[in-house]
Formats: C-alpha cells, sequence, structure tokens
C-alpha cells in the first residue's frame, strides 16, 4: 500500500506483515497528489507539481527527476504493453517519456486545459478527460477523439475503470454509476445513500462502500445486490482500500477512542462479513 503523509513523503506499508517499508523521500513542493508503478512493479513514480520523481521501489531511492516544460501534473500512468511513462500537465500536453533512457519521446497538445485525467488500460492506452459541457471525450495518446460519455450531473468524482479498460466507474451525489467507456452507455447504477469511500476489487466483481454513519456496504457489482452492511468501530473512515488479490480492505479511520487517524486490514470472508 502507498499513501502520502506529512512531510511531503511516499509512505509505505506492508499489509501482510503489517510493517512499515522506508519511505520515499524526494518531493519538496507538495506531497504527491498522483502515483503510479511500472508493470514489472521495480519503479513508481509520483508528482510533485511541475515535476516527477521516480523511485527505486526495493531501494527506495531516486532514480530520476522529470521537470522540464511541465505544468502541475494532473496524471501520470505507466503503460502496460510498452516501457512508456505518459503524464498529462494542466494545459493538457500528454507527454511520453521511454522509462530506460527518460527522454522524452512524444508531446501532444490537447488544447484545453485539465485538472484531472483518468487512464485506461486499452492497446497503447487512452485517457478520460475532464468534463467538458457535461460530456467526458476519451482520446487516444495521440489526442485523437475514441468515444464520449454524456452525464447526467456535473457533480462527480472519478473512481474507477476496468482492468480490460471496458467499463469506468464515477461517484455521484445519489450513488455510482457504470458506464461502457467505448461506446458511452450507461449499464449500471448504484443507489449508496451517504456515500463517502468507494474501493473495487481487482475484478470489479465485488464494491466496497463506506458511508456517513461509518457502515460498510459489500455490493456485487455483477447484479447490484447488497451482500453485506456492517457497522465499524470507528468515529470516521477516510478512505478504503482494497488489496491487488482482491482478499484485504484497508480502512483509513480514526477510532472512537482514538485523536489520530490509523489503518485497519479487514479480511474478506463471504458471508460471514469481515474480520480484521
Amino acid at each position: 500500500m502507498y499513501f502520502t503523509g506529512a512531510g511531503l513523503l511516499v509512505k509505505r506499508l506492508d499489509l501482510t506483515s503489517n510493517d512499515y517499508l522506508p519511505d520515499l523521500l524526494g518531493p519538496v513542493n507538495s506531497s504527491p497528489g498522483f502515483l503510479a508503478t511500472s508493470p514489472d512493479d521495480s519503479l513508481i513514480a509520483g508528482s510533485d507539481m511541475n515535476r516527477v520523481i521516480v523511485w527505486d521501489l526495493h531501494s527506495g531511492d531516486i532514480v530520476q527527476i522529470l521537470e522540464p516544460a511541465i505544468n502541475y501534473l494532473r496524471g501520470l500512468h505507466f503503460t502496460e504493453s510498452s516501457d512508456i511513462l505518459v503524464t498529462v500537465d494542466y494545459d493538457g500536453n500528454i507527454i511520453r517519456w521511454d522509462r530506460w533512457s527518460w527522454e522524452e519521446i512524444s508531446r501532444t497538445e490537447l488544447h484545453c486545459e485539465q485538472k484531472r485525467v483518468v487512464f485506461v488500460p486499452r492497446g497503447e492506452g487512452a485517457l478520460i478527460l475532464d468534463d467538458v459541457d457535461g460530456v467526458l471525450p476519451v482520446v487516444d495518446l495521440d489526442g485523437r477523439p475514441l468515444s464520449s460519455i454524456e452525464l447526467p450531473t456535473r457533480i462527480y468524482r472519478f473512481l474507477s475503470v476496468s482492468q480490460d479498460g471496458e467499463r469506468l466507474m464515477i461517484h455521484v451525489t445519489e450513488g455510482v454509476r457504470i458506464y461502457d467507456i467505448a461506446t458511452g452507455e450507461e449499464i449500471r447504477f448504484l443507489s449508496i445513500e451517504g456515500v463517502r469511500s468507494i474501493a473495487v476489487t481487482p475484478d470489479w466483481n465485488l464494491l466496497v462502500a463506506s458511508d456517513d454513519d461509518q457502515n460498510v456496504h459489500l455490493i456485487d457489482l455483477t447484479n447490484g445486490d447488497y451482500l453485506l452492511s456492517q457497522e465499524m468501530d470507528l468515529s470516521s473512515i477516510r478512505s478504503l482500500a482494497i488489496s491487488p488479490d482482491g482478499n484485504l480492505i484497508a480502512l483509513y479511520g480514526i477510532g472512537p477512542d482514538k485523536i489520530i487517524p490509523y489503518i485497519e486490514v479487514w479480511g474478506l470472508i463471504g458471508e460471514d462479513g469481515l474480520e480484521p
């Protein structure tokens, strides 16, 4: 698990042993808002306002700092099919870097400012851009249009893209909406009242959500059925995360008798619920 903390660090936690790994040091301007790991799990890249810092995941050493002509990062991603690091900045520049030479190999201008982009793992990759008049444009890494998704609201938050690159999940005021990225059609709506945090298993079969009352809900994404709702002994749940194998849930929250935030790790145990 990776998360950013005070002191502009990237902190690492081994979920199996509950031990902290050495911090990744380096950002001096801002806490990394975007993190991406290479497909071989040897590198992690993090944003630092107008530059990218790349660390070796095993040693924690900085291996590269990328900063020429980047105006505040709005997304970064390692492509699955090639050794390329893709960055998108506020000005709408799509910049591709060779992860071995760290040379800039291409730059495409989208001609529109970006608050945030979402990467789609499809072939060489695609991008879902910010809301433009209620529409999310989908483009390839050269900025060419592929499709678009019309939204019923401008109040939304990106949640997840399925690993096959076919579906997009967003959080809206009344719940969660899932779209087919290629056609732009809505394929499922989940009504979840007072939702605060959401996580999805890698296979996209299970959604975990917390609400205003500190309940955790398990929802079957294949049919939309609620499998379990369990009240947690916490005064606040700040965020949720699911392990890559889909067996563990991490809750970042504040307990009823604790002042500072902490992380609890729970196991998914089917119909019997959750266990720490």
